[in-house]
């Protein structure tokens, strides 16, 4: 018991090392650097892989036709969906739309490779097929682009539309998460984004070996911005309403769960993550497991004093950053929620590592109905 008690303690002490770090990074999102023209503004393709997205195709390209600053080109790439995606794309009026239709679905990564290889743009900037972005979306990441040391650029992506407390939920751990991206960018250890809402500069994404070889079904994101990073060049992150991308929650725990485990799947699959990170990673995955047995060791070691202390810290810790988070991103509606969103978090960070790594032995991870390694 002694030992399990030193790492519980070891493991609370990092977890709340962690948020207190973040913070710091966090408050550096509010003194965005002016971008030092240097160049011309360049020319932006927008990339999208799409799979049965005839729900949400044609309003995510009617917000890209609303551009205050039209793209280059708009190259859509439909990997042989059932529905009619393709159709309903087609019947928007953008003279700048090149549609790619795959026979046979290959997955996200391999189709936004296909449109990454024929695009024209100085800048490739991607957005998912369910998103909708600002009208000022290609004005401000052009802009961004305009200082020649800026090699890849994040930026916010926000849940829209929740109709219930699951979805409230969501969107507040789904903000954290964007958070915590956020800070470890101006922290200078980029290690999270989304790929719903990210450009980087073209010619580098070749140079630096593109999506290398990540095999998983997620990850395209970050290890494009880990290349850049370590290739010399500035990545960024650009907390603005004029490029905050949205997106609705998904509408089950089946399909959170899904999400959550595929976006899991990416921890360990890069070869640069150090020792000293993956130690961090395993001390608070350990914390947050032994939260959620928490009612289990609890009562066999009558150790309920302990647990409930726990819970106290971590809410305690987790709370002031949510207000200040949801602060930052005009969202303090969702603060109702927290002591929700806090129990979901525990859950799933608890089940969906080991899940992840299950299902790495197994069928892989599903990307809209197709399975993948």
């Amino acid at each position: 018991m002694s030992v399990f008690f030193f790492l519980f303690l070891l493991s609370l002490f990092v977890y709340v090392s962690f948020v207190v770090w973040i913070l710091f990074g966090f408050r550096k999102l509010d003194s965005a650097e002016t971008p030092n023209i240097s160049m011309s503004p360049p020319t932006v393709s927008v990339v999208i892989a799409a799979r049965n997205e005839a729900q949400f195709i044609a309003t995510c390209l009617r917000s890209l036709a609303a551009q205050t600053l039209a793209p280059l080109e708009i190259i859509l790439i439909d990997d042989a969906s059932d529905d009619d995606t393709a159709q309903l794309a087609l019947a928007q009026t953008l003279g700048c739309l090149t549609l790619i239709r795959n026979e046979t679905p290959i997955g996200k990564k391999p189709s936004l490779a296909k449109g990454i290889a024929v695009a024209k743009g100085d800048v490739i900037a991607c957005t998912d097929a369910d998103c909708l972005a600002p009208p000022t979306w290609i004005e401000e990441l052009s802009k961004a682009f305009s200082d020649s040391s800026l090699g890849f650029l994040s930026m916010p992506v926000l849940y829209h539309g929740e109709k219930n407390l699951f979805a409230k939920s969501q969107s507040l751990d789904f903000l954290s998460l964007v958070a915590i991206g956020g800070a470890l960018i101006k922290l200078g250890k980029p290690a999270i984004c989304n790929g719903a809402n990210i450009a980087y500069r073209r010619k580098l994404f070749f140079e630096t070996g593109g999506f290398g070889k990540i095999k998983l079904a997620s990850g395209d994101d970050e290890a494009v911005m880990r290349n850049i990073f370590r290739a010399g060049y500035r990545v960024d992150f650009l907390a603005s309403e004029r490029t905050t991308v949205k997106t609705l929650p998904v509408a089950t725990l089946r399909e959170f769960l899904k999400q959550r485990i595929r976006w899991a799947s990416k921890g360990t699959a890069y070869g640069d993550v150090s020792l000293i990170f993956l130690l961090a990673l395993a001390l608070i995955y350990a914390f947050n497991l032994a939260l959620f047995l928490a009612p289990v060791w609890a009562w066999l070691g009558n150790l309920w004093r302990i647990a409930l202390t726990s819970f106290l810290i971590k809410f305690g810790v987790d709370c002031f950053a949510v207000w200040q988070m949801t602060k930052q991103f005009g969202r303090t509606d969702l603060r109702r929620v927290f002591f929700v969103a806090e129990l979901l978090q525990i859950f799933y960070v608890a089940l969906t590592p080991l899940l992840a790594e299950l299902l790495k032995l197994g069928k892989g991870y599903e990307w809209k109905g197709v399975n993948r390694k």
